[in-house]
């Protein structure tokens, strides 16, 4: 697996179980966490402990779905959720 979504509470559950070690997930190389409020130190253990950046996702269901993404040029803003997808505007 190289990419994939997950909501927080997953990735939370990553991060503390220590069974789970870094060369475990070494093939996960792109990473988006959404479906729930993303929490601030999240993503930054998230780095530290297996050593690649997560993106954070925003979406609504009865929307276009996935609405805006971080991405390795964005800049970490507590609380952002990234920038709108490229074929989408945001008032």
């Amino acid at each position: 697996i190289t990419t994939t979504t997950l909501v927080p509470t997953i990735v939370q559950d990553l991060l503390t179980r220590p069974d789970i070690s870094p060369d475990e997930l070494e093939s996960l190389d792109w990473l988006v966490v959404g479906g729930a409020m993303v929490p601030e130190g999240l993503p930054a253990l998230y780095q530290q402990r297996f050593g690649t950046r997560l993106a954070t996702g925003y979406g609504q269901t009865e929307q276009p779905t996935a609405i805006a993404r971080t991405h390795d040029a964005t800049p970490s803003v507590p609380g952002a959720v990234g920038r709108p997808l490229p074929h989408l505007e945001v008032a």
